[in-house]
Parts: C-alpha cells; sequence; structure tokens
C-alpha cells in the first residue's frame, strides 16, 4: 500500500507537469509560429513547403 500511495501521487505530478509543458510550449509555441513558422510541430509543414517549392 506504500508503494501505491507513493506512486500515485507521483504519476498525477508528472502528468501535470507535462501537461503544463505541453500548455506552455504550446502557449510560447503560438506566438512564435506564425510570423516564423519555425518553431516545433511547424517544421513539418515548412519542410513539406520548401520540398514544394523546389523543382
Amino acid at each position: 500500500e506504500e508503494k501505491m500511495k507513493f506512486k500515485m501521487p507521483a504519476v498525477f505530478t508528472l502528468l501535470s507537469l507535462a501537461m503544463l509543458l505541453i500548455a506552455v510550449t504550446a502557449f510560447a509555441g503560438g506566438s512564435r509560429m506564425y510570423p516564423d513558422g519555425t518553431y516545433g510541430p511547424d517544421s513539418g509543414i515548412k519542410s513539406q513547403k520548401g520540398k514544394r517549392g523546389r523543382p
């Protein structure tokens, strides 16, 4: 039971930290993505645009 009691809060802490990180990344990345298009997931779209632009 002690292991479970320790495990559960740890999982919730990791989960909340991950959610916070994703939220911060999405918020900070959103402001960078539109003007630049070089941040995170947008890099995939940028590479596709680059391939499309090349002959």
